[in-house]
């Protein structure tokens, strides 16, 4: 179980690196779109398969939610967003080993186990890092994950893009997933 937070207080660093988490995995929702047109032309993908990578994501989140939710319980929170971002992370990096559209379809099955994960835990862990006075407010924040992050991985992926084509844009969201499990 997460450390909870001392009775009446409540733990805002940890309550910052929980949302830190929700944000990073919704990197991986915003940063395909931008990309599409790119992977297109780089992997020679049809419109078809452009919608599978586009759309793998949110199939394996929907396959399996309940599932995890029974494992949360059961293995605890803050492991199993330790866990979903590490996948997340490894699913991010795996296209880059050898891009095509099969690696591609795999690492959206990664990042859609991973971020489901990680969306299914967290609240539990914004629960027991805030004070009951704080709670509403805390998962209102936390409720703001999948917007601010994908804003912001379609925001950023303009320059991104020039600089080091998707590989770049998938590495600095697995960097992103990196740095969000070490926060944990």
């Amino acid at each position: 179980a997460p450390p909870a937070a001392p009775a009446g207080t409540t733990h805002w660093v940890a309550l910052t690196a929980v949302l830190a988490a929700g944000l990073a995995i919704a990197l991986n929702v915003g940063k395909v779109p931008v990309a599409l047109p790119l992977l297109r032309a780089e992997l020679g993908l049809t419109l078809v398969q452009a919608g599978w990578v586009s759309s793998t994501l949110t199939a394996m989140a929907i396959s399996f939610a309940a599932l995890v939710g029974m494992w949360v319980g059961r293995i605890g929170a803050l492991r199993m967003v330790i866990g979903g971002l590490l996948v997340c992370a490894a699913g991010s990096l795996l296209p880059l080993a050898a891009p095509g559209f099969g690696l591609l379809i795999a690492a959206r099955l990664l990042e859609g186990l991973g971020f489901m994960v990680v969306a299914v835990a967290c609240p539990a862990l914004v629960t027991a890092a805030t004070a009951s006075a704080d709670r509403r407010f805390a998962l209102g924040l936390w409720s703001s994950y999948m917007p601010a992050g994908a804003s912001l991985a379609m925001a950023g992926a303009p320059w991104l893009l020039p600089l080091g084509g998707w590989q770049g844009l998938w590495l600095a969201t697995a960097a992103a997933l990196l740095l969000a499990a070490l926060a944990l």
